[in-house]
């Protein structure tokens, strides 16, 4: 799968937020998901959701293999690196 990350934005991001990031999976497909560090110091890419009737969250769209994932979050990831965001914290 080939993972390029358009956009890196920061401003006016507070934490556990670290960015919002917009991809372009497979020249076809485009999502926007957030970069999010939990207290336990790891990073986590939150896939776009929704809230339901009941008033629970559900991804909308979310990669289906492990792979998938992975492929996503070091895309993400090595954008934000690249960003400058880190020499910033």
């Amino acid at each position: 799968m080939k993972v390029q990350v358009q956009a890196i934005l920061r401003d006016g991001v507070k934490a556990p937020l670290l960015c919002y990031a917009h991809l372009i999976l497979d020249d076809w497909f485009a999502v926007s998901v957030k970069l999010i560090r939990l207290d336990s110091g790891k990073t986590f890419v939150a896939m776009p959701n929704s809230r339901d009737s009941k008033g629970a969250w559900h991804d909308t769209a979310f990669p289906i293999t492990k792979e998938g994932r992975s492929a996503i979050h070091g895309a993400v990831w090595k954008a934000y690196e690249a960003s400058g965001a880190l020499a910033e914290v």
